[in-house]
């Protein structure tokens, strides 16, 4: 079963809009020695939807993705990039090569930005800023006939 986190690692992943940082897409973790810039798709927090009887399929996810980048213009100017891409998504299918969700909305809740300082306390940031997404999508119901 394809994860909303890896449809959109897979949706992601060599957007051309992206520029460098298409080719660098990953899940939950970004390693130190990753060159930036970089995305990072966070897991999801999600609430399945019901009806009296049982799942209705919908399921509500708050969803985190960050661009991570060497200046603030870049990670901003990623961010941009990263917004056009999945705010107002329309209802339809997302990932890629069969990993897919079925999506019926994507809005844009916050957004914000940070500098990290560098882990010898040196001047060196990296500048992460975040995209806080809600999606709905459909789930595939158990039958428990």
């Amino acid at each position: 079963m394809t994860t909303l986190a890896d449809a959109l690692q897979l949706y992601l992943s060599g957007q051309p809009s992206l520029g460098e940082a298409g080719a660098r897409v990953f899940q939950d973790t970004l390693d130190q020695s990753t060159p930036l810039p970089a995305v990072l798709v966070r897991d999801p927090e999600e609430i399945g939807g019901h009806h009296q009887t049982a799942a209705d399929g919908l399921v509500e996810a708050r969803i985190q993705v960050d661009a991570w980048a060497k200046t603030k213009t870049e990670a901003a100017g990623l961010q941009n990039s990263l917004r056009k891409l999945l705010d107002g998504y329309p209802r339809g299918t997302l990932g890629a090569d069969g990993e897919t969700v079925q999506v019926e909305a994507i809005h844009l809740e916050n957004r914000y930005l940070h500098d990290h300082a560098g882990d010898d306390a040196s001047d060196s940031n990296d500048f992460q800023a975040i995209l806080d997404l809600t999606v709905w999508y459909r789930e595939t119901v158990p039958d428990f006939d």
